[in-house]
């Protein structure tokens, strides 16, 4: 299969990745186009959609690799194969949000403290519990 031609093909109809688009939703409109893509590639549908699909994954993929942190060491990274033609998607590519098991909570000082799930943290008494004193007292 031509790749390139794939992703020419499927940059055409902004239906089929952007979520802005009117159309998006409407799942007959996006069957009808992928079948327009399959006959102009001869190949079928499910196949391009698989292959698309794999695309746009490899794509997300390198890109999330490229990002790097401020003060980081800089690395090379390798540029992927179809970085260039796979351009387009990045305006309609977001992030989820994330679930994380890590809680903040702020004391009266508008402190952050974290902890996770696995530590017992109190800010002020005589009964206060760390995670690292209960640990030390288990291995005495």
């Amino acid at each position: 299969m031509n790749t390139e031609m794939l992703i020419e093909l499927v940059r055409e109809r902004s239906s089929l990745y952007d979520m802005s688009d009117k159309k998006y939703s409407d799942h007959p409109h996006k069957e009808s186009l992928w079948r327009e893509i399959a006959s102009e590639i001869n190949q079928p549908v499910q196949n391009c959609k698989k292959i698309w699909t794999s695309l746009r994954d490899g794509y997300r993929r390198a890109a999330k690799k490229s990002i790097t942190v401020s003060g980081q060491k800089t690395k090379y990274i390798k540029k992927w194969k179809y970085a260039d033609e796979m351009e387009f998607l990045k305006p309609n590519m977001k992030e989820r949000d994330s679930i994380s098991n890590i809680d903040v909570v702020t004391d009266d000082d508008d402190e952050v403290l974290s902890h996770s799930d696995d530590e017992e943290i109190q800010v002020e008494g005589e009964n206060s519990v760390s995670f690292e004193n209960t640990i030390q007292n288990a291995e005495a």
